[in-house]
This record gives C-alpha cells, sequence and structure tokens, in this order.
C-alpha cells in the first residue's frame, strides 16, 4: 500500500493552499492506484499470455513499472477477476502494477 500524504503547516498561505490542492487531488486517486498489486518477471511475446492478478476483482488497468526490452506491452482481451491477458510488440520480461 502506499502512504496517505501527510500536511505540513506552513507560514506562507499560498504554500498552504497550494499543499491542500495537492492533497484533495491524491486523494481522489490514491484508492484506486494504493489497492493494486505488484506483478514481477513476467515474460510476454507476441502471443496473448494469461496472467494470475490476484486482486479478486477485474481489474481497472495496469502501468508497466519495469521491461528488459524496448516493446510496447497492451491488454489483448479483457480481463476478468482473476487473470490479465497481455501480448507485446517483442518478448520481453516486464513488472506490472495492476490495479
Amino acid at each position: 500500500m502506499l502512504k496517505s500524504l501527510k500536511r505540513v503547516n506552513f507560514k506562507n498561505e499560498e504554500t498552504n493552499a497550494l499543499q491542500e490542492n495537492v492533497y484533495q487531488f491524491v486523494n481522489q486517486i490514491n484508492p484506486v492506484i494504493s489497492s493494486g498489486v505488484l506483478l514481477t518477471s513476467i515474460s510476454v511475446g507476441v502471443s496473448p499470455l494469461k496472467i494470475e492478478h490476484k486482486l479478486g476483482r477485474v481489474p481497472q488497468g495496469f502501468y508497466v513499472v519495469d521491461k528488459n526490452s524496448n516493446s510496447n506491452v497492451w491488454r489483448s482481451s479483457a480481463s476478468d477477476n482473476r487473470y490479465i491477458t497481455l501480448s507485446a510488440s517483442a518478448p520481453s520480461t516486464i513488472s506490472l502494477w495492476v490495479f
């Protein structure tokens, strides 16, 4: 889980206002992103690969957080509450944040 953003009291009101705007924005996206799971060392290629994501629900999306080649990775079919199916433009070992 990601840690929540902490508020700091500044003497400058403009800085406090900026901090409040950032805090409100981050709190909108934090529950979605932080409720994900990191999957590592996944070997993907040009053929679709069914990967168990372990969320227990249909994922809202994913980010490739690491890869060992210059390749594009995409969802090649609809996900369900157990699997996400990915393909890549070239063979690659990737790590994913699925949320």
